[in-house]
């Protein structure tokens, strides 16, 4: 029921995130939405981590493209067209 605002990543989310990181990995778990408040990680989200859409929305980048392209393996708009 929470709403997503605009925000910067901080040094505090980069340290949960790098000690999570090798079990999630080691778990072949490649995308996950981490849910911090403060410094304590309160939930994982690996089965539908929609953060990017907010991430798009909120910042105008495209982290959703560039998920989808690095699962893929080849960059999204040649597979969107098609072959040359």
């Amino acid at each position: 029921g929470g709403e997503a605002v605009r925000t910067t990543i901080s040094a505090s989310d980069e340290r949960v995130s790098e000690a999570l990181s090798p079990h999630l990995i080691a778990a072949g778990i490649r995308l996950a939405g981490l849910d911090l408040i403060g410094e304590h990680l309160v939930e994982v989200n690996t089965v539908n981590p929609g953060g990017s859409y907010h991430a798009d929305r909120l910042h105008g980048t495209d982290v959703s493209g560039r998920i989808i392209e690095g699962l893929m393996g080849t960059p999204l708009r040649r597979t969107l067209q098609g072959p040359a």
